[in-house]
């Protein structure tokens, strides 16, 4: 409970711990037995300061189940629409939410959701014992009654002329190998200081340059404008530099393409999206995390669902 995400405020944080002690609340909790049939379910995502990219590619297989039984939407950040939208799922804004539906959430919105009819998702990973994704989808089937399901998230699949134009868009060179890195990271953990996530980062910009030298290997640079902005070194690693420029749905595209082979970077999005297309990963924890906890993330959380085909190499 100590590591929660530093983008939830003082009153947040109390009332969400507050609110999962005094429940109990270890895998999924709705304050009613069953699930009323009639109720339009919606899988509620759009609180952008704490659910973050890689939550929605967490939360997409219990979309899917949820999608199999009910009348389902999501609301979620603009961003990520075209995502679910791609995989056939409808979307509705937060205007279009009613008294009358259930929302499915996580369990660190509930001052957020507060009084309003929720059923909530624990994914603490503090103790589990199996893949995080596959613990919570299973704790929500058994909840419902319904079989077990896949719990690996859907990759987006892209044409030919997708593939080209994007590659024409940010001048890929076919015929070179690449490797996104990513640098950054979107919040420091509760006992990381600044000087910390420094000294990672330059242990991971020094890496990147060993591999690209080592694998002969281009460097594409990810990240936003504004990590642009408040980072203007010129790293030696870097060969293209796509900071501020690209998408989200132009990263979908970018890690699915054959001649983009890896991701190196932090535990972030990223991988997550990197893991879905099946693609190597070399990874750096973010400081902050106990060991117990490091544990926990390499051994159930950076890849997040049961595969006998795990591409991630933590970087020490």
């Amino acid at each position: 409970m100590k590591m929660l995400d530093g983008h939830l405020n003082i009153i947040e944080k109390i009332f969400y711990k507050s609110f999962v002690e005094f429940n109990n609340i270890e895998k999924c909790f709705y304050k009613q037995k069953l699930i009323n049939k009639a109720k339009r379910v919606i899988l509620y995502l759009d609180y952008p300061k704490y659910i973050h990219l890689g939550d929605a590619l967490w939360l997409e297989p219990i979309a899917r189940l949820f999608a199999a039984y009910f009348d389902f939407a999501i609301c979620c950040a603009t961003e990520i629409e075209f995502y679910f939208r791609k995989l056939g799922y409808k979307i509705i804004h937060e205007t279009q939410i009613s008294e009358n539906d259930l929302l499915v959430a996580r369990t660190e919105l509930a001052y957020h959701l507060k009084g309003r009819d929720v059923l909530w998702i624990n994914f603490s990973y503090s103790r589990i014992t199996e893949p995080l994704i596959n613990s919570v989808l299973n704790n929500i089937a058994d909840y419902l009654g319904v079989p077990r399901s896949t719990a690996r998230p859907q990759a987006l699949r892209f044409s030919s002329s997708e593939l080209e134009d994007t590659s024409l868009k940010f001048r890929l060179d076919p015929d070179r190998s690449y490797a996104v890195l990513n640098n950054y990271i979107h919040s420091l953990k509760f006992g990381a200081s600044k000087n910390d996530f420094h000294k990672a980062e330059e242990a991971l910009l020094n890496f990147a340059d060993i591999y690209r030298k080592n694998e002969k290997i281009n460097i594409i640079h990810a990240g936003t404008a504004e990590q642009k902005i408040n980072d203007m070194n010129i790293h030696d690693c870097v060969d293209l530099d796509l900071r501020g420029m690209t998408s989200v749905e132009d990263l979908f595209m970018i890690s699915s393409m054959k001649n983009v082979v890896s991701y190196v970077g932090f535990d972030s999005f990223l991988l997550h999206l990197f893991n879905i297309y099946d693609k190597n990963s070399l990874i750096m924890l973010r400081p902050g995390f106990s060991q117990v906890l490091k544990k926990q993330i390499k051994e159930y959380v950076a890849v997040p669902y049961e595969t006998d085909n795990k591409k991630v190499l933590f970087i020490d």
